[in-house]
């Protein structure tokens, strides 16, 4: 039996009978799938159906099984799908299929030479009868091979063809070029002129070609005249005349285009800016633009502004806006009368549509105005550490400059040539006399802290501390708090707390200063007192009318000052005798800080006593008082050793303090001569000065037990000190037990048409009621009046006397302000005298050197 995938011959041999006839049938049985066989020829069936099983067994071993039926039904099914046509096959077609396979097996074993196709699809007859020569119905080998070699050589033809087609367009670009180049420089070769590099037209002899218009010719004089014109020639010695209505001299103007002025338009353009015109029909002024210079100004309109340097002065240009410095005012103003508006930020500003730019060249090209200005300084919130240098104006003294010069530099003490106090300087081209100090600050919002380093206090500071509508001082030393007041402050040491919590500031100018561009703000100290006796004081001139000027950074291209940090606050006085300037050294940003983070950055860990609170602030601002005494006395309480209050004056116990300090610092190495100022230089290598230090009496002798203070120095008010002496060691400084201050009688000024209410008041202080290493208090009592020239004014006002022990004296300060005030500056009034004092004449401490000597001034506090 035979398997399913291998060769059957039985095909070849007996169904295409291109094998030998088969010999006669044995013995053949059907096996079936069970096992059983059966007997072909014991079959019912005819003897051809019995030879057709007996066909079916291909292999020829006697058994027909299913595998020898399934082989058989396979070849029948190919026959009938490839012979057969519309699902069926018959003989006919089946004798065809079986001998045109016949045919092409004998082909294949003969090696036939010839190929039919007959056979073949009408189209590829089509094709193979031309290769058919003799038609026969089949191709040849040499047929076959004729066709191919015709192929090939069309083929080679074709290549050979398209060769030749490239020569020849090769030949031809090449002629094309020859012709061109040939043509160019026939061309040029036939030029009588020729352009040169500077632009001058020059023969082939290298001379300059001459040219002449057909429309104007040039005379012998020179002049231009319109071709075909004549000139009349006149005899030497005569005049000719001419009768022609017009003269054929050519006229030119030059060319200017007008146009409106705006800094947008780009720098190269302004470098066509020949002039300017400022017209006010029917009169104009013509200026002529020496130079122009473009400014970055984050505070204009486009980012920057164009000044333009003119004959008459300088014309700023901001956007459209047009300004003049005072020199082209006065210039515009002299020839077209008040052409020019009110004063702005960058000068009086030009009104719109009188100016107009002449240009020798224009391009009709502008910048895009994108400037975002600044906001006002109030706007800002900063939180920084600065570092600022105050210089004030010292007020020249009535009888001589003495006051300013140190005490201690007399002949008596070896020292020829008188030196400064410290922390005064002199201008010698001026001859103004200046009080100098440095601040260091701290500024967040809501608060403000600065310590302020006096030359006379070399080696402690003085802390302002600003938080809302609360003020206080500390003298700080050596890590500790001393003094903790919260009172009020001149306004010559309230700038930069005024400008932190200033309102109504106006913008001034804009200005520009050793590189910077700089915002001007101005204020009125004096329109922020508002209270009747301020404005009564004020307009007696009893105090003076301060304007503040603030001003900060608007451009810094340098970068140590970032825009609307602040830069320079000056304050100056109509009668021009008060004068403070406060310049920003440096601005460094830090984070918040509170009240006890601020102090501790300043180096103050500790205080050496409670605070105390002033009368003169005593009844404002009480909550706000409170609030900040808190803040401040979350620092510890410790006892620790006097030291001096924070002043300008030169007193001898706190010379003799500082100058042992710092000796015993320079011992120790910690502190270098050369660090030191030359006052304080004068005072330490002086060995007569350290000599009368040492020896300076501490114990008042031989003082009086009462004396009265010159009522012509306290507005009539008669001042009368009772004083008890005592040795015990609490005693107050000069050895005194108790000291009483007492007012009696009534203030009157008669130049000012004020007269007082009676007053009676008094103060006293002794060892018993010292409050840590000071005694001090104060009574205040309430006052009033009547003033003007009907005695039409009452003014209500306030009175304090405060008696205070200090380091190395006692003050007495006898106040006097108005009674209902809600503004943050206002206007006071203070006498000053200074007891147990140091006569340097006979190195002896007294009561009082002088009852007259009472310092009295009206003043503007801040609080």
């Amino acid at each position: 039996m035979a398997g399913r995938d291998e060769y059957d011959p039985w095909f070849d041999q007996i169904t295409l009978g291109i094998g030998e006839e088969p010999a006669e049938a044995g013995k053949v049985i059907i096996r079936n799938a069970d096992g059983t066989s059966v007997d072909v020829d014991s079959l019912q069936v005819s003897d051809a159906m019995k030879d057709l099983l007996k066909v079916v067994d291909a292999d020829d071993d006697g058994i027909v099984d299913d595998v020898n039926a399934r082989d058989a039904l396979r070849i029948l099914s190919s026959m009938k799908a490839v012979f057969g046509s519309h699902g069926q096959m018959s003989h006919a077609e089946a004798e065809k299929g079986l001998g045109l396979l016949q045919k092409l097996v004998k082909e294949k074993e003969a090696n036939s030479h010839e190929v039919s196709y007959t056979h073949m699809p009408d189209c590829v007859q089509d094709v193979m009868k031309e290769w058919d020569l003799d038609r026969s119905g089949s191709v040849s080998v040499v047929e076959l091979s004729a066709a191919a070699s015709a192929h090939k050589k069309v083929k080679e033809e074709g290549r050979i063809m398209k060769r030749i087609i490239l020569g020849l367009a090769a030949v031809i670009l090449l002629l094309l070029t020859g012709t061109f180049i040939l043509s160019y420089l026939a061309v040029d070769m036939s030029k009588e002129m020729r352009g040169q590099s500077d632009g001058v037209m020059k023969n082939n002899d290298g001379e300059t070609v001459k040219v002449e218009s057909s429309s104007f010719q040039v005379q012998a004089d020179g002049t231009v005249v319109t071709r075909g014109s004549i000139t009349p020639s006149c005899p030497a010695n005569t005049t000719c005349r001419r009768l022609e209505s017009s003269s054929p001299i050519l006229q030119v103007a030059q060319s200017k285009q007008g146009k409106v002025l705006t800094s947008t338009l780009p720098d190269y353009v302004f470098k066509n800016l020949d002039m300017v015109t400022v017209s006010a029909e029917p009169h104009f002024v013509q200026l002529k633009v020496v130079s122009m210079k473009r400014v970055q100004m984050r505070s204009s309109k486009c980012g920057s502004v164009v000044q333009l340097h003119t004959e008459g002065g300088v014309l700023t240009i901001d956007d459209t806006t047009m300004s003049a410095d005072e020199q082209l005012t006065e210039y515009v103003d002299e020839v077209l009368g008040h052409l020019l508006e009110e004063q702005g930020p960058l000068g009086r500003r030009l009104q719109q549509g009188f100016l107009e730019g002449f240009f020798t060249l224009l391009e009709d090209v502008e910048w895009e105005c994108t400037s975002v200005p600044l906001p006002s300084p109030e706007d800002i919130p900063l939180n920084y550490h600065a570092k600022m240098h105050v210089k004030e104006l010292l007020k020249k003294p009535e009888v001589s400059n003495d006051e300013f010069y140190s005490l201690f530099a007399k002949e008596s003490f070896g020292i020829k040539t008188p030196f400064l106090k410290a922390g005064v300087s002199h201008n010698a081209s001026s001859g103004a006399y200046y009080f100098e100090w440095d601040e260091d600050v701290l500024v967040f919002p809501g608060l403000r802290v600065a310590a302020k380093t006096f030359d006379m206090h070399p080696l402690q500071r003085k802390l302002d501390i600003t938080s809302g509508a609360a003020r206080a001082f500390v003298d700080a030393m050596d890590g500790t708090g001393h003094h903790c007041m919260l009172s009020a402050e001149d306004v010559s040491m309230s700038l930069g707390k005024l400008v932190s919590q200033a309102t109504g500031l106006r913008l001034v100018v804009l200005k520009q200063e050793k590189g910077k561009v700089l915002r001007q703000w101005r204020m009125d100290v004096g329109g922020a007192m508002n209270d009747p006796m301020s404005t009564w004081l004020g307009k007696y001139g009893l105090v003076d009318n301060i304007t503040l000027d603030y001003f900060d950074v608007d451009t810094d291209p340098s970068g140590s000052f970032q825009s609307g940090q602040p830069y320079r606050i000056e304050a100056r006085s109509a009668a021009g005798d008060y004068h403070v300037v406060v310049q920003y050294l440096s601005i460094t940003p830090v984070d918040v800080m509170d009240v006890e983070g601020a102090l501790q950055a300043l180096n103050v860990s500790q205080l050496s006593a409670a605070c105390e609170v002033d009368p003169i602030v005593a009844e404002m601002s009480g909550t706000a008082n409170q609030a900040l005494i808190q803040e401040i006395e979350k620092l510890p309480v410790v006892a620790s050793p006097k030291v001096p209050r924070s002043d300008h004056n030169e007193w001898a116990g706190n010379v003799k303090f500082y100058s042992q300090k710092m000796i015993e610092l320079a011992a120790a190495g910690k502190l270098d001569e050369n660090d030191l100022s030359p006052y304080w230089k004068a005072i330490v290598s002086n060995s007569h000065i350290q000599s009368y230090l040492g020896e300076m009496q501490s114990e008042i002798t031989d003082g009086p037990s009462e004396y009265q203070l010159c009522s012509e120095r306290t507005g009539g008010l008669g001042v009368t000190f009772e004083v008890e002496y005592s040795n015990s060691t609490n005693s107050i400084l000069g050895g005194i037990e108790s000291l009483k201050a007492k007012g009696v009688g009534s203030i009157t000024l008669p130049a000012q048409n004020l007269a007082g209410n009676s007053i009676d008041i008094s103060v006293e202080i002794s060892a018993a009621s010292k409050v840590g290493p000071y005694a001090r208090k104060c009574e205040v009592q309430e006052g009033s009046g009547a003033a003007g020239i009907a005695q039409q004014i009452h003014p209500a006002f306030m009175i304090s006397f405060c008696l205070t022990e200090d380091f190395d004296v006692i003050t007495f300060e006898f106040a006097l302000w108005a009674k209902d005030r809600d503004a943050e500056t206002f206007a006071a009034t203070s006498t000053f005298h200074k007891m147990s004092l140091i006569d340097l004449t006979t190195n002896s401490r007294k009561i009082s050197l002088d009852p007259c000597m009472v310092g009295s001034r009206f003043r503007v506090v801040s609080r």
